[in-house]
């Protein structure tokens, strides 16, 4: 029977927006990136391609390339004998990732603040500062979730430099998904902004850079304090050697 734009259909893996009229593949790639990053499908769950495609009106062959193309991400593993399913958080990978923001953002802002657009630059980030307030005081998370991310892409710029720290922050959404205090962490989050926002003001080049750091700091507290709560979704190099062993 013939299927209108964006139907939902009900499975196992919830439920999948799609747009027949537009490529598939793209389209199942992008939703289930989003539900594993989410957390809607958490470490360990399977994935089927059959119910993927059913999920999605697809026929098998998108649903085996969405499957191929996060397996080639991570976000899923792949095991002949027994299936697929949601790769575990790898803890040394959102470490290199922390790392990797830790070295290069603090010194982006540093730079910032140093430049001769300082000022309009402040002003775009204290508008996406009232944005983020705003919707923090409506409840809605996902959204300032997103202004966050759009914070650290106005100081980085959009060129090289934000993809690289992009894919590095990609490593902790679900880290911040299984956050418990989401909103109480987002509205600290929202503080620190406003700090760092004030010392590009000012063109403070060193408070900048203090302040980016003491804001990616708090990662590291958040990441302790997850790991000790939902240890089976995170893999450790020692749980690595026993899976290849």
């Amino acid at each position: 029977m013939p299927r209108h734009s964006h139907d939902f259909i009900p499975t196992d893996f919830g439920t999948f927006n799609v747009d027949p009229g537009k490529p598939l593949g793209p389209q199942l790639v992008a939703e289930l990136r989003r539900k594993i990053l989410n957390m809607d499908l958490k470490p360990g769950v399977p994935v089927s391609e059959a119910e993927l495609a059913l999920a999605s009106s697809a026929s098998r062959t998108p649903a085996r390339q969405a499957v191929k193309q996060l397996v080639s991400e991570g976000l899923l593993e792949s095991f002949p004998s027994r299936g697929t399913f949601v790769a575990p958080i790898q803890l040394n990978r959102l470490r290199d990732a922390l790392f990797i923001r830790e070295t290069l953002e603090p010194e982006v802002a540093r730079r910032r603040a140093l430049a001769e657009d300082h000022l309009p630059l402040a002003d775009r980030l204290d508008a996406l500062i009232q944005r983020h307030a705003d919707a923090l005081e409506a409840g809605q998370h996902a959204e300032a979730y997103a202004i966050d991310s759009d914070f650290h892409q106005a100081l980085s710029g959009d060129g090289f430099l934000w993809q690289v720290l992009q894919q590095a922050r990609a490593q902790g959404d679900r880290l911040h998904a299984l956050s418990k205090v989401r909103g109480e962490s987002m509205s600290v989050a929202l503080a620190h902004h406003r700090r760092i926002a004030g010392t590009i003001r000012d063109g403070d080049g060193a408070a900048s850079h203090a302040a980016m750091l003491d804001h990616l700091k708090d990662n590291h507290i958040a990441l302790d304090v997850i790991v000790d709560e939902f240890p089976d979704y995170f893999l450790t190099e020692s749980d690595k050697d026993q899976k290849g062993s």
